[in-house]
């Protein structure tokens, strides 16, 4: 019960952040969720429809309004300044393949709806790091956690039959959708090099480490 509230607390957060990338990182969570979890997709889409019209009949109008800027993203000029800011970073990588450093960003300036801004954030871990650190620098992060993924994926995989170790699978499969997370919600956000991002890649390698231990014996 602990758990679940927990998490019931962290989706409402998410909710009452106003953010659109909360919002899309949710859909995907529960899609992922409903995917990797046979026997329960019954129980999952109900909890969504409940969930959902609890959520469309207690939001305010604002949070409502807010989300419908996901389609128009044109007029919207916090939208139309990450858009902007990843067109001037892919420019910005062509010039300098090895990227320009930490907060290379300063040194953008950028046209949202008609105005000049500077030094707008990249708000994407992708475009952060190939504008910090160039294609050699992302190409290493996208290893780092696609491999992260793919073995999360085949220790859940490997081991969801097995009933000696009902908690590895499960552990496995929260690993998964926490990586697939950050990668999605990272898409929209500079969070490329917060910790918690880590931490997930070396629970991955911990977990591998231990059962590559435990077959062995």
């Amino acid at each position: 019960y602990l758990f679940r509230g927990t998490t019931f607390l962290l989706i409402a957060t998410a909710i009452g952040s106003f953010a659109r990338t909360s919002l899309v990182s949710l859909c995907v969570l529960f899609l992922l969720y409903f995917i990797y979890s046979v026997g329960k997709r019954t129980k999952i889409v109900l909890a969504c429809l409940i969930g959902g019209a609890i959520l469309l009949n207690t939001v305010p109008d604002s949070w409502k309004e807010r989300m419908r800027t996901i389609e128009t993203h044109q007029q919207d000029a916090s939208a139309s300044s990450r858009i902007s800011v990843w067109l001037w970073t892919l420019d910005f990588a062509e010039e300098n393949p090895y990227g320009g450093g930490f907060g290379s960003y300063r040194a953008n300036s950028i046209s949202v709806l008609g105005q000049i801004e500077k030094g707008r954030a990249y708000h994407s871990i992708y475009f952060e790091v190939l504008g910090e650190h160039g294609y050699l620098g992302v190409g290493i992060f996208l290893m780092i956690y696609l491999l992260s993924l793919k073995r999360a994926r085949s220790l859940y995989l490997t081991t969801r039959n097995n009933p000696d170790e009902e908690w590895f699978p499960e552990l496995s499969k929260a690993i998964f959708l926490a990586l697939s997370m950050f990668m999605v919600g990272g898409a929209f956000i500079g969070i490329a090099f917060q910790p918690f991002g880590y931490f997930f890649v070396a629970m991955v390698l911990c977990i591998g480490n231990f059962y590559d231990r435990s077959i062995s014996l």
